[in-house]
């Protein structure tokens, strides 16, 4: 995904480029440019799940969380001035734009929030407590809704997207 990443922001300013590599075949593109091969990767498994949504919208209704096309296609069908036509092509771009669009800034705060947890004994000590008694069994399932109730973790994770994200990546 990081070789793909910069191809995004090409393909944003360039969209001819974004028709030609929907346009041409996967195994061409990814030889001409092995960059390309995320953006294949993740067009191809969004691609799948929009196939699905689209041949039977139920699929939506039965899904254990909303996703990010009960959004799209929520706001499509009401109908707000400047959305374009609800179609495959449409949300495949959002979808693959969404998942892009903080992959750098997040992976780069996760990976240092790791580094300094692993590197303070103090910290590493009071999140492990704090997991430990929240989640005593780790093989039973533990969703976010209770991830966000442990005050430490999210105090960190807050701070860490602050602290640790100084650049952008525009």
């Amino acid at each position: 995904m990081d070789l793909t990443l910069h191809v995004s922001w090409v393909m944003k300013h360039f969209p001819f480029l974004r028709r030609l590599v929907d346009s041409t075949p996967e195994w061409i593109g990814t030889m001409l440019m092995p960059g390309t091969k995320g953006y294949f990767d993740q067009a191809n498994q969004l691609g799948a799940q929009i196939d699905e949504i689209m041949q039977d919208p139920s699929i939506l209704q039965n899904s254990p969380h909303e996703t990010m096309y009960h959004h799209m296609i929520a706001n499509s069908e009401k109908n707000k001035a400047g959305l374009p036509q609800l179609n495959r092509e449409w949300l495949l771009h959002e979808g693959l734009n969404l998942r892009f669009a903080g992959s750098e800034t997040l992976g780069n705060s996760t990976t240092t929030g790791a580094f300094h947890i692993l590197r303070d004994e103090h910290i590493k000590h009071t999140l492990m407590e704090e997991l430990e008694e929240a989640w005593p069994d780790v093989n039973a399932p533990f969703g976010l809704e209770q991830l966000e109730k442990l005050p430490y973790l999210v105090s960190f994770f807050c701070r860490g997207l602050v602290t640790f994200n100084n650049h952008g990546t525009t």
